[in-house]
């Protein structure tokens, strides 16, 4: 038993070895650094005006120009924190002074902020990928018509929400030379976006060479067009990368682990093997499993 436990011990640094050593993974730290740098250099907060000026008419404007720019973020870097984040820094100041009741202005900014992880380029997408080797392209380009529904539901959701509560969204008017202004101060957001998208889907790189291109656009962009980046919020933006990097990958590979002792226990296999004994409808079986999901996820 001894020289057994200690076998299992000694296979511990194997596993984190086997599931880090993925090409795949690389594109985690380069989302995650181009994310920073669109934080901290302000083209995120752009992307919120812009949208925020030209839906500022209809009910709700400020908080649908939320989720669309959350959503933008989302297919610029996939990086839920860094978009809830940036958005939120703009957003939530602009509806609070605007007279937006708090939730729905703390609200938009939390449920819109989550799209990064479905819309394409997704660190969760990547992480799955490499976890059940799947292509991470594929993925990506499923993402896409969800993600896009999502965002339609949210916006449908506050819309409504302003119109039969008009005093929790009040209008407002934006002249048509600030629409004109941030249009053109959200370009280089927009552009980046077109790199990131454009050569992972026309074929020309893969999602991790793609987050490398974006990785050295959001650079580029910030320090000589925008000029923003100076060095020492350059090392700023790599500490942040870097502690969230490892956050991510230490519970990855922790994940990992555990899959591989609930598997040498053959725990799946007998719970497998109980279900499938108790010769229930499968209906019952969907059921009860998405059931157990709900409940870990609130005990949780």
């Amino acid at each position: 038993m001894l020289l057994n436990g200690i076998a299992g011990f000694n296979a511990i640094p194997d596993i984190f070895i086997e599931k880090l050593d993925n090409f795949v993974l690389v594109a985690i730290p380069l989302y995650i650094l181009m994310g920073e740098i669109v934080f901290r250099s302000g083209m995120g907060g752009k992307l919120y005006t812009t949208a925020s000026k030209f839906t500022g008419k209809i009910p709700g404007g400020l908080a649908v120009g939320t989720v669309i720019a959350s959503a933008v973020f989302g297919a610029m870097c996939g990086v839920s924190i860094a978009g809830a984040a940036t958005i939120g820094s703009a957003a939530i100041p602009e509806m609070l002074n605007r007279g937006y009741d708090k939730k729905l202005a703390t609200g938009s900014v939390a449920a819109a902020g989550a799209l990064s992880l479905l819309i394409p380029p997704s660190i969760g997408f990547i992480l799955y990928g490499a976890v059940a080797d799947e292509s991470v392209g594929a993925l990506f380009t499923a993402g896409i018509v969800p993600g896009v529904i999502l965002s339609a539901m949210m916006i449908i959701y506050i819309i409504a929400k302003a119109y039969i509560k008009p005093h929790s969204a009040p209008k407002t008017e934006m002249p048509r030379q600030d629409k004109l202004k941030s249009a053109v101060g959200s370009l280089p957001a927009m552009i980046l976006i077109i790199i990131v998208l454009g050569s992972i889907y026309l074929g020309i790189a893969t999602p991790t060479e793609s987050a490398a291109i974006g990785s050295l656009g959001a650079f580029f962009i910030a320090k000589f067009i925008l000029k923003k980046l100076s060095l020492k919020l350059f090392i700023e933006v790599l500490y942040a990368s870097t502690k969230t990097t490892g956050m991510i990958l230490l519970i990855f590979v922790n994940a990992m682990l555990l899959g591989y002792l609930l598997t040498r226990l053959q725990i799946p296999q007998q719970m497998a093997d109980f279900v499938a004994n108790m010769h229930m409808a499968k209906p019952i079986i969907l059921f009860a499993v998405t059931a157990l999901l709900i409940f870990s996820r609130y005990v949780s």
